[in-house]
């Protein structure tokens, strides 16, 4: 009856009825004003759009453009990308102004993008285009800052840095302003991961000279964010790398930033995982996601999905394939990094559990990984493929592709976990061969990287492969103290799918010296995991060696 009622009104006494309507919600504002603000907007613009073209009409626009702005930042602060997007889309449609349309419009392509909505883009892009139109080169350079993160996230990260470094060219001729500043961080960070560490540095060190003589707490928190990480990976100043981390975290904390904080876990544990401190990363990688969907950051939310090598070593392989699964097809395009870090995680899984259909399945998942000019997202895809043909039988090729990977050590670090799987399967697939040269030469490289920069997980491997090595070459107490020594190491980094591995190697030569008695509480141990892992290839390789003469386990 009511809604029959209102469409008896003439358009007059509707915008009336809107407007006193309004009037008498702000009468009555008080601290809870913002609890009403989205009634308010729809008011003023239903008064308009009753009667645009009254004398009025201007005024009622701008009211109206006003408060849907304000409910725009209010459903951002509470985590209501969506809708914040859409308040923000309809206010930039009650001006006739380009630039307060730009920036309008701007301000919905961040919701966009935090909602990991694919319209970021082109949202982005029309903003830019009117800052260009107008001359204003700064706005346009700080909209192509974040245009460019959209771009780089589809894996078109050339075109991205040319954007971008056109405009850093035009800014760097002009004042060095917060824009110039925002852009010099952003273009740091893709220099960064398209393989060029030196002029990543040099970007990233531009903007931290302004934000500092700004004090600008968002770009200064970001742009150490990302020397961090060019220090950790191609530096190897892992500990420097974290007091930058944590810096850049407390300034995200302290001045509630929260896209700058979610990118400092996210490294923060990326760097305690490359630091094999896999419990503490599983940790950062909690809070960060915890974080990402109070604040309604679907893009940052998916990117911790994606970071699930913790989870990998510490034997959490059902959350791994849950965390997988989680994804959203559509999300493809805005979340390519967690998506390609699959590649290797699943595809780990699925061939250890023999699953090999599952596996190939896994690995074909994102089938644009071939056109990707990110140096770190190629290498994931190289670790997985390799994995991938290791358990096919196909060696060679194998270890012609981890070697492949491991050649962009220089760039990454030997830390990040394409690196460290890469490592493991090379060495695997030079057993295979028969090329004990290779393997040689692989753990010489081990022994050539300095103590402190080296990674347990490589001593942990390379003591495992050493014992294997000094098995073939007949000399049994270097073998014993190998084995022994990495089941130790991978104890203490809670690796337990490799310490299992280790131990039913280990298991394996103790039998074949006639000396079953003392493989049996390692075998043991190592059915444990594989029965919570569901590894059937290695339960099944246990079971036969525990079948044989030389080993009769109490069960």
């Amino acid at each position: 009856m009511k809604r029959v009622a209102y469409e008896m009104l003439s358009k007059k006494d509707r915008k009336s009825k809107h407007l006193s309507a309004a009037r008498f919600i702000e009468s009555g504002w008080g601290l809870d004003e913002e609890e009403f603000i989205e009634v308010v907007a729809d008011h003023y613009l239903q008064a308009y759009n009753a009667v645009p073209d009254a004398s009025d009409a201007p005024d009622i626009r701008d009211l109206a453009r006003g408060r849907l702005a304000g409910a725009a930042e209010r459903a951002a602060s509470l985590a209501a990308s969506y809708e914040a997007l859409r308040y923000f889309e309809q206010a930039s449609e009650l001006t006739d102004d380009p630039v307060q349309q730009a920036e309008l419009i701007e301000r919905a392509a961040s919701m966009a993008q935090a909602a990991g909505r694919a319209e970021a883009k082109t949202l982005f892009e029309r903003a830019k285009s009117t800052f260009e139109a107008k001359g204003l080169t700064h706005p346009a350079a700080r909209v192509a800052a974040r245009l460019g993160e959209v771009i780089w996230d589809t894996g078109r990260i050339g075109d991205a840095l040319e954007m971008m470094d056109r405009s850093f060219g035009v800014l760097a001729a002009e004042a060095r302003d917060e824009a110039f500043a925002t852009l010099a961080a952003q273009l740091g960070r893709f220099l960064f991961f398209s393989g060029k560490p030196e002029l990543a540095l040099e970007r990233t060190e531009a903007a931290l000279e302004v934000a500092e003589a700004l004090w600008l707490p968002e770009v200064l928190s970001q742009a150490l964010n990302t020397k961090a990480v060019i220090l950790y990976s191609s530096r190897a100043r892992r500990r420097e790398g974290l007091a930058l981390l944590r810096y850049a975290l407390e300034v995200a904390l302290e001045h509630d930033i929260p896209s700058s904080a979610l990118r400092a876990y996210y490294n923060i544990a990326d760097l305690a995982a490359q630091s094999d401190g896999y419990k503490e990363a599983r940790e950062y990688v909690r809070t960060g996601l915890e974080l990402a969907r109070r604040v309604g950051n679907r893009y940052q939310e998916w990117l911790f999905i994606g970071q699930a090598y913790p989870l990998l070593v510490l034997g959490e392989w059902d959350r791994v394939l849950e965390l997988a699964s989680s994804l959203p097809e559509d999300s493809k395009t805005q979340a390519r990094q967690a998506w390609t870090s699959f590649l290797l995680f699943e595809t780990f899984v699925r061939i250890h559990r023999g699953e090999p259909d599952e596996a190939r399945k896994a690995l074909g998942r994102f089938t644009e990984t071939d056109r990707s000019a990110d140096v770190q997202e190629m290498t994931m895809i190289g670790a997985g493929t390799s994995a991938q043909l290791q358990a096919e039988g196909r060696h060679e090729e194998a270890l012609a592709t981890a070697e492949s990977v491991f050649e962009h050590r220089l760039e990454l670090g030997i830390s990040l976990e394409s690196m460290k799987e890469s490592f493991v399967t090379a060495a695997e697939a030079a057993f295979s061969l028969e090329d004990l040269v290779k393997v040689d030469q692989l753990l010489r490289f081990v022994d050539g990287l300095p103590s402190g920069n080296r990674p347990q997980f490589y001593d942990a491997q390379a003591s495992r492969f050493r014992a294997r090595l000094f098995a073939r070459r007949g000399d049994p107490e270097r073998v014993e103290a190998g084995f022994k020594g990495a089941t130790g190491l991978f104890r203490e980094m809670a690796a337990t799918f490799y310490m299992s591995v280790t131990l039913l190697e280990h298991g394996e030569w103790l039998a074949g010296q006639g000396r079953g008695e003392e493989s049996r509480p390692l075998l043991e141990e190592a059915r444990e995991v594989f029965d919570r892992l569901r590894a059937r290839p290695w339960l099944d390789r246990l079971e036969r060696l525990t079948a044989s003469a030389e080993v009769d386990p109490a069960r």
